[in-house]
């Protein structure tokens, strides 16, 4: 298996979160949104676990939605 660069792996993650926040916004009343929200939420603090601990820096970006 071929190791992914930190940098790679954030600004994928960083895509993958975009969409889920643009999908809430854009469905208010869907059935799964507080699935999703749980999801992105705790994709968030998986990652932000990971880079803290091997890469030894995170960078925050907070929105208000």
């Amino acid at each position: 298996m071929r190791e992914v660069p930190a940098r790679t792996t954030g600004i994928n993650e960083a895509n993958t979160w975009r969409g889920l926040l643009d999908w809430l916004a854009e469905n208010p009343d869907h059935s799964d949104q507080d699935e999703v929200h749980k999801h992105l939420r705790e994709s968030q603090d998986e990652c932000i676990g990971y880079m803290r601990e091997y890469v030894g820096r995170v960078i925050y970006v907070l929105q208000k939605f």
